[in-house]
């Protein structure tokens, strides 16, 4: 069992991811998948990676923070840790950011970068990101993945229209494996768009609704979302691995009518990507 996407450097975890890295491990966990989403926790997935035995590392600028990343890129929010001041450089280059993710994607234990995409709701914090600039990020991403040979983890969020429309004007450089749509939210026409482009599809909560129940096997991810899909159940902490552990038969069970056959782990590593994601 693969963990494909998690955020165990976040705040919410700094007084206890020791215990659920050990724990997850001691529960049928191979390997954990640690996603940034700024510059800092991006380097603190790498750091995480540096420090314990499969656990690997994504690094990337979410589009919630494309507003930042050029002007500020060492800026955090509460949720995702604390800023190192020290790091903030001074008359920063536009690019900074840009060098600094490049560096990391050097490291053997980065597998992608994400998650990367676009994303039209309104945080409280900064409201809506400008559609242009997040579309600025999102490709200067998508062309450091081509240069870096690595697949794309990809954040979509009621912007799938769009998020599609950039990766079929870069279409050419993409893998041949492009990568995976995590935690997939959008139309059934966005589906189809992301398939014929190659990518798997990361589903949580929806499983059993259309579209992803006319997915194929072949594309399938499968991942449990704490805040949009636990959050009663497991008041906004991210699901512990021996809990999933636990109710992974459940899920087996409540799946059975959509795969065509039962949940297996399966670990790529031509494209170095998971199709079984738990939890996150």
């Amino acid at each position: 069992m693969i963990d494909a996407h998690c955020h165990l450097q976040f705040k919410a975890f700094e007084n206890d991811y020791d215990a659920v890295i050990k724990d997850a491990f001691a529960n049928d966990v191979t390997a954990i998948i640690n996603t940034g989403t700024q510059l800092s926790s991006s380097r603190s997935a790498v750091d995480f990676a540096q420090k314990y035995d499969n656990l690997y590392a994504i690094v990337g600028v979410h589009p919630h923070h494309a507003d930042k990343i050029q002007h500020h890129p060492e800026v955090v929010e509460a949720s995702e840790g604390v800023a190192d001041v020290k790091q903030e450089p001074h008359n920063v280059d536009p690019d900074y950011w840009l060098h600094e993710l490049e560096k990391h994607t050097k490291h053997p234990k980065v597998l992608a970068i994400g998650e990367i995409g676009m994303d039209y709701y309104s945080y409280q914090s900064n409201g809506i990101v400008e559609p242009k600039l997040q579309r600025e990020i999102f490709v200067a991403q998508i062309e450091l993945a081509h240069k870096a040979k690595l697949p794309l983890q990809i954040h979509n969020r009621q912007a799938g229209e769009d998020v599609i429309a950039v990766l079929k004007q870069n279409k050419h450089l993409l893998l041949n494996n492009p990568g995976m749509f995590h935690c997939f939210a959008g139309s059934k026409e966005v589906l189809i768009d992301a398939l014929n482009l190659g990518f798997s599809i990361g589903f949580d909560g929806n499983s059993t609704r259309l579209p992803c129940r006319s997915l194929p096997n072949s594309h399938r991810l499968i991942g449990l979302s704490l805040k949009q899909m636990l959050r009663i159940l497991l008041r906004f902490r991210i699901a512990e691995n021996v809990m999933n552990r636990n109710m992974l038969h459940l899920l087996h069970a409540s799946l059975q009518n959509v795969l065509a056959s039962p949940m297996r782990n399966s670990w790529n590593r031509q494209t170095k990507m998971s199709i079984l994601c738990l939890p996150s």
